[in-house]
């Protein structure tokens, strides 16, 4: 089943990136500390797409107060032609790509045992807020990750008494979860290379 909907997800993209139009995939997971992460990217044109991250972390169940020092995201294979359009938390920035992975961090990284910063988001013992943030991606010369994406965050933990800090750098993957295609002839090419495989199968029995 879950090898299905990728495949399906993939086709959508394809699709997509074929039609054009303003189609929308979302990619989902929850990290071992109750964090769940939810990226939902749309076409907007030719090769530029609009990816929206949120970062929930309400379901946080660490035993330590944390904060959330950086995250990347690797959208592409290669590094995107631009990136632009950022909406993100206070105090953060822009901090560049990496083969394909597009990072935005708080005003200050420190080196492992390093005090959080002001811009660091806090996660109190409990649950704490959802981070939102957005850009925009220009992918000519490249193209759009279609199976799962890659991506990382750090977090910073306060683990004892006297001040002391340690970081863990939490890396997964997101899954694709949903594909909405409102065009009536996409919704239909789609259909009929999902239901393809499955009559050619029923033939072979």
């Amino acid at each position: 089943m879950k090898r299905m909907r990728s495949i399906a997800t993939a086709w959508a993209l394809i699709l997509l990136m074929a039609a054009g139009g303003h189609a929308a995939t979302t990619f989902t997971d929850t990290d071992p500390y109750g964090i769940s992460y939810s990226v939902t990217v749309s076409q907007l044109s030719g090769s530029n797409y609009h990816v929206s991250v949120t970062i929930n972390t309400s379901g946080y169940a660490g035993s330590h107060n944390a904060w959330l020092d950086w995250f990347n995201l690797k959208i592409s294979p290669a590094n995107p032609a631009s990136v632009s359009g950022f909406t993100l938390p206070g105090g953060w920035s822009y901090a560049g790509t990496s083969a394909g992975k597009v990072e935005v961090q708080s005003a200050v990284v420190g080196p492992p045992g390093a005090s959080p910063d002001a811009t660091d988001i806090a996660l109190p013992i409990g649950g704490g807020p959802v981070i939102n943030l957005s850009y925009k991606v220009d992918l000519t010369g490249t193209s759009l990750k279609t199976d799962v994406w890659p991506y990382q965050a750090r977090y910073i933990f306060a683990s004892g008494p006297n001040g002391h800090y340690t970081q863990t750098i939490v890396s997964r993957k997101l899954e694709p979860t949903a594909v909405a295609i409102p065009e009536p002839t996409t919704l239909m090419l789609f259909g009929l290379g999902l239901a393809a495989p499955l009559v050619a199968r029923r033939r072979t029995r």
